[in-house]
C-alpha cells in the first residue's frame, strides 16, 4: 500500500518535468479509439503532426530553460543530447498512446 504514494509521486514530477510528452502520451491514448486515427496510417499521421509539432517546440524550449537553470560542464553536448531525446520521447508517447488501439481494432496487417 506505500507503492501506490510513491508511484503517484513519481507520475506527478514526470508531469511536471516533462508536460509536453505527456501531453504527447494522453493525446494518443485518447486518439486510439478513434476508429480510423486509432490505427497505424496516414490519418493519424495527418492528425498528430501538426500537433506534435507544437509539442516538439515547447520540449525544446523546457530543454534549453532547464539547461539554463543547471548548466552542466558540456553545454554543447547536453542540449545536442536534449535535441535528439526529446523528439524521440515525444514520438514514443504518442505512439504507445495509439499502440494500445491494436488491442481492439481489426487491421489488415499480418503482424
Amino acid at each position: 500500500m506505500a507503492a501506490v504514494p510513491r508511484v503517484l509521486g513519481s507520475v506527478l514530477r514526470f508531469v511536471r518535468r516533462r508536460p509536453a510528452t505527456f501531453a504527447a502520451a494522453l493525446l494518443g491514448a485518447l486518439l486510439a479509439p478513434v476508429r480510423l486515427v486509432g490505427v497505424w496510417g496516414y490519418e493519424s499521421s495527418l492528425v498528430l503532426a501538426p500537433i506534435l509539432a507544437g509539442l516538439a517546440l515547447a520540449a525544446a524550449t523546457g530543454s534549453v530553460a532547464h539547461l539554463r537553470r543547471a548548466p552542466p560542464a558540456e553545454p554543447w553536448t547536453a542540449l545536442a543530447a536534449e535535441g535528439v531525446t526529446s523528439p524521440l520521447r515525444l514520438w514514443g508517447a504518442a505512439a504507445a498512446g495509439l499502440a494500445t488501439a491494436y488491442l481492439w481494432q481489426r487491421v489488415c496487417d499480418p503482424w
